[in-house]
């Protein structure tokens, strides 16, 4: 039975290792695995969806022919009436599935997926083209930023940045937003332009500490959606490099703040040992001071008992010293009695003198 337990256990170890040693220790592509699988489906064309060519709503709508629903209205209308309102852009939630259709439904059910058919309709057409980069163009004005190239995709902050970085920062319905827009971008043929507006939210995030909250959307998602592999690495390695020198100067501010925190501490104790030594200085400074100022006569009584050599008993008998005369008050008392003590006395033999007087009287009337 034991050696039977023994082998079992010896079996299950292996398998153990064996899983161990063929897991990855560690992902190639840390935000690659992080990405959400609608990120992999849309990087790969979908490849379990298949086209629809009777759905044509979204290239109608870039056409100009029918209306966003529900409670939108034409494409030109809302560029022209709805660039701005910041409030109408914030809250409608409707408007955003048809200004940028993907291939996935969103949460307006009155919109339409994306077909592969309407995007190249909307590619061959210059107008819905135009449509599309104007529609991008608003939403990067209500995120407070501006596209200064067309070509390269170069975004730069707008002059309301600062009010609209607090909207963004804190609403964060809009990273869905983002991402939806990124990969309307990569259908409608506006790939291009995708690479220098996640530049800028890396370099908004990580050197100027603006847009923080928007950072895990930025590496699980906004990167994930680059469809071109150098690209997307060279945004990756991009990305790493901010990332890295932000912990570097993390590591260094830590370190920083050890090194005051040690300089104070020893600060302190040198302090405590300064503290230390003049209160013992101070007190033997007054030790001294005080021998100096003692009475001389009481010195020199003090050297002499210590250098004079011990007398006879009858010497130290004689050398007592006689004692101290009473007060003043004690005198005052016994005179005070000594004048009683005449006065009764006096009383006395007068009232003896007065009985001698009446005895000689009586015995003169009895003769």
């Amino acid at each position: 039975y034991i050696n039977r337990l023994a082998i079992l256990s010896i079996i299950i170890i292996a398998l153990i290792f064996r899983v161990y040693l063929a897991a990855p220790k560690q992902p190639p592509n840390p935000i690659t695995m992080r990405a959400s699988s609608d990120i992999s489906n849309y990087r790969n064309g979908y490849p379990n969806k298949k086209d629809n060519p009777k759905i044509n709503q979204n290239f109608l709508f870039y056409s100009n022919r029918i209306k966003s629903q529900p409670d939108g209205d034409y494409i030109d209308e809302i560029h022209a009436k709805w660039k701005g309102n910041y409030r109408l852009l914030e809250w409608h939630h409707s408007y955003i599935q048809w200004l940028f259709p993907i291939r996935e439904m969103g949460v307006n059910f009155h919109a339409y997926e994306l077909q592969l058919s309407e995007a190249e309709a909307i590619k061959k057409d210059e107008k819905c083209k135009k449509r599309v980069l104007k529609s991008y163009k608003m939403m990067l004005d209500f995120y407070g930023m501006v596209l200064v190239d067309e070509n390269t995709g170069e975004v730069k902050r707008s002059k309301n940045w600062e009010d609209r970085y607090d909207n963004l920062n804190f609403s964060l319905h809009n990273a869905l937003r983002i991402t939806r827009i990124l990969k309307c971008l990569g259908e409608l043929g506006f790939e291009h332009l995708k690479a220098g507006w996640i530049r800028f939210f890396i370099e908004e995030i990580f050197d100027h500490k603006q847009l923080r909250n928007l950072r895990k959307s930025l590496e699980n998602y906004f990167i994930g959606t680059l469809r071109n592999d150098d690209k997307r690495k060279e945004i990756e390695d991009y990305y790493y490099s901010k990332e890295k020198n932000k912990n570097q100067e993390k590591k260094s501010k830590d370190s920083d703040n050890n090194v005051v925190m040690a300089e104070r501490t020893s600060s302190v104790i040198t302090m405590t040992d300064v503290q230390d030594d003049s209160e013992t200085s101070l007190v033997e400074n007054e030790k001294k001071n005080s021998e100096e100022h003692r009475d001389p006569e009481t010195n020199n009584n003090s050297e002499d008992a210590s250098t004079e050599p011990a007398s006879e008993p009858a010497e130290a008998e004689a050398s007592i010293p006689a004692p101290a005369p009473a007060p003043a008050e004690s005198n005052y008392l016994s005179n005070e009695v000594s004048g009683e003590l005449e006065n009764l006395s006096a009383e006395t033999e007068d009232k003896i003198n007065s009985s001698n007087t009446k005895m000689n009287t009586f015995e003169d009337c009895n003769n």
